[in-house]
């Protein structure tokens, strides 16, 4: 974890990140501008001077280091930390007049709001981690209570406070009470992770003074058993977004099965697995931006529920495949030339994406091909409409009209709707009426009764209708 002081870091995990949000806010801005009042476009610009300002400091401060030769010093953990803890809280206090709720909801991407949680969550994470670095003692006697006690002990504390603060400030929600309230959470949350962020790294710095079987056992709880239980969970729940889809768990424990895989001297064997665990990455590396904005919240998670440590998984895997994706480029550089790893590499890292790309350009042919039947039909063609692929279609239309909420079994998936939006309806609507009536015609179902029903019939060829 020591690499992560290294000042080109700044560049991939806090540059990056803002500039993605900056795209994705540019972009909305775009669509929505015509609709927005003067004071709401003043806004706007304070957000957007707010984000050049930070993109611009943090890439001049890398190069000046980077030019230096020097490390990433503590100071710049502490002032980075306390500067978008600030622009964070700016942000909640003003995000409805960033994105009135006036705007139509179709105009606006799924959990567009949380877009801003999302891109600087990597910025806070970085700043702590520095922190750890700096802070943490190798031996794992030293430093007073463990980490992971004093992690534990927050929740308690927060338990307790909220015991005595009422009586002290009784039962209103007073200026006061609420600013302190805030200042409490945001300490509690802040240090809750730093000290799980400790426990990870001494377990890194000493995992060879672990017994193998532990060492196993872990990677197999972390890996594959609490993936699987968070997505079963979160079906349940709700929360989170709609991850019901089967892939969601296959992807979820194929990964953790090839994480865990022992590493043998066997080249063409470490090849096929790498390749695997590179696919498997872009996963993982999905949801670590999920539920980056949710990461401080874990505290309270579980402080109610007690199960607050599954919404660490993805940052805990995280960790596990990138020292693990590390340690097989270091073998397999000493077998294969530099190419066919890179090779690898994007192959690997372009699976996912590709496969979900090609499958939403189905579903846009399909919706395509379905109006042009039903207003448009060319008495020369022979159609053949997926129903499946058309059903996926009108489930997404049908989410559009809900701006929250969109997380039951057909709801929206973060950043997979909006990709979905844009590629396949164009981030536009299609009418109440259309919808119905292709819901008429190719899946025999009242407009009341479609979202309750699926159909085992995959295509169905028009021609012979």
């Amino acid at each position: 974890m020591k690499t992560l002081l290294n000042p080109k870091w700044i560049f991939a995990i806090v540059v990056f990140p803002l500039m993605i949000m900056a795209f994705l806010f540019l972009s909305e801005y775009q669509i929505i501008k015509s609709l927005l009042s003067d004071e709401t476009k003043i806004y706007w610009l304070g957000f957007s001077v707010a984000i050049i300002v930070l993109i611009l400091s943090q890439s001049l401060y890398a190069i000046k280091l980077i030019k230096d030769g020097q490390s990433i010093p503590i100071y710049y953990g502490i002032i980075n930390l306390l500067v978008n803890i600030s622009f964070v809280f700016w942000y909640v206090e003003h995000i409805r007049e960033i994105i009135p709720w006036e705007i139509p909801n179709w105009m606006i991407p799924a959990n567009l709001e949380l877009y801003g949680y999302t891109f600087l969550m990597p910025t806070m994470m970085h700043a702590l981690l520095i922190l750890v670095i700096y802070l943490t003692p190798k031996d794992r006697n030293k430093g007073g209570l463990p980490p992971l006690i004093k992690a534990l002990l927050i929740p308690a504390g927060l338990y307790l406070g909220s015991l005595i603060l009422p009586s002290l400030f009784g039962h209103g929600y007073s200026k006061i009470f609420q600013m302190l309230l805030s200042l409490i959470m945001v300490v509690a949350g802040v240090s809750f992770l730093f000290f799980i962020a400790q426990v990870i790294y001494r377990y890194i710095l000493n995992k060879e003074e672990f017994d193998p079987l532990e060492n196993s056992f872990i990677r197999v709880l972390v890996a594959v058993i609490f993936p699987l239980i968070g997505l079963a969970l979160n079906q349940n729940l709700g929360v989170f977004g709609n991850f019901s889809n089967i892939w969601f768990y296959i992807i979820a424990f194929s990964n953790g099965v090839f994480l865990v895989l022992p590493n043998i001297d066997k080249p063409f064997y470490r090849l096929f697995v790498f390749l695997c665990r590179t696919v498997g990455f872009v996963y993982i590396l999905y949801f670590f931006f999920v539920f980056m904005p949710y990461l401080p919240l874990s505290v309270l998670v579980i402080l109610f529920f007690g199960t607050g440590f599954l919404m660490m998984t993805p940052l805990l895997i995280f960790v596990m495949q990138m020292m693990q994706l590390k340690e097989d480029i270091n073998y397999l550089s000493a077998h294969f030339e530099n190419w066919k790893l890179v090779f690898t590499m994007i192959v690997g890292l372009g699976v996912i994406p590709f496969s979900m790309t090609m499958s939403f350009l189905k579903d846009k042919s399909t919706l395509t091909e379905s109006l042009e039947y039903v207003y448009s039909k060319d008495a020369n063609k022979e159609y053949d409409i997926d129903i499946n692929s058309l059903e996926t279609a009108l489930n997404v239309l049908s989410s559009q009209k809900r701006r929250w909420g969109n997380s039951g079994k057909y709801g929206a998936i973060p950043f997979i709707t909006s990709y979905y939006q844009w590629l396949v309806l164009d981030n536009m609507m299609l009418s109440s009426t259309k919808q119905s009536k292709l819901k008429e015609v190719f899946l025999g179902a009242p407009k009341s009764d479609f979202i309750a029903r699926n159909r085992d019939v995959s295509t169905v060829n028009i021609s012979n209708i």
